[in-house]
């Protein structure tokens, strides 16, 4: 995730332009060392998104016996997820997983590229079950490392249900004001929930950027693990 000085992760409700190159690169690198890579819905409504990455990364991946992309998996809730905004889709390699109270049920039809649409049940609160989905694709696709960028709501449901090891954090070095969102959106989180440790700290040295990457483990509490 990116966020700026005070604390907005979008501008005009779009988190493309928050980050420099450098945040893009790092992104890209990322990306380039997981199985699968996930957004929700909400993120790709509201702007073009590309979750491939390029041909240097996708050649290294290959020459370690891995396919040239990771997985891009795609969480649709209860409206529509605009999937025309996900830019040269990799054939075979999307995954869309679709909250079983959803009234989408022909997806397969609007990306006849994704390898699967699957069915996922809801949670006592209506949203996807993350559990069982992430259960399901370490069972049923070998996933045992996801990158999730985003967004808000997401990330959310990721910390709330003590589902993240990790948080990649972009300091991007511009104060925006307003009332963009947060890269969380939903009710407060339980302190005891996790413990936060911070693995490292790097600059771009780029001007104009000056940004900063920030690396925490997030270490869920043994009361959480009960």
């Amino acid at each position: 995730m990116v966020s700026s000085l005070d604390g907005r992760a979008a501008i005009g409700g779009k988190a493309g332009a928050m980050g420099g190159e450098s945040d893009r690169r790092l992104m890209r690198v990322l990306r380039s060392r997981a199985d699968a890579v996930m957004i929700g819905a909400g993120t790709l409504r509201s702007e073009k998104i590309s979750l491939s990455i390029p041909d240097d990364l996708a050649y290294i991946r290959a020459s370690r016996g891995l396919p040239e992309q990771p997985l891009h998996i795609i969480l649709i809730g209860a409206t529509n997820p605009n999937l025309e905004n996900l830019v040269n889709p990799v054939p075979d390699r999307t995954i869309l997983i679709i909250n079983e109270k959803s009234k989408f049920s022909e997806l397969g039809e609007l990306a006849p590229e994704a390898r699967d649409v699957l069915r996922s049940p809801a949670d006592s609160q209506g949203r996807i079950d993350l559990q069982g989905v992430m259960d399901t694709l370490q069972r049923e696709h070998g996933v045992d490392l996801i990158l999730v960028e985003g967004g808000p709501s997401l990330n959310h449901s990721l910390l709330s249900n003590g589902l993240a090891d990790e948080l990649h954090l972009t300091l991007a070095s511009k104060i925006i004001g307003g009332n963009q969102p947060s890269i969380i959106s939903g009710p407060s989180l339980p302190n005891q929930k996790y413990s936060h440790g911070l693995l490292s700290i790097h600059t771009s040295y780029e001007v104009p950027e000056g940004d900063l990457f920030l690396r925490y483990r997030l270490t869920k509490s043994a009361e959480s693990n009960e």
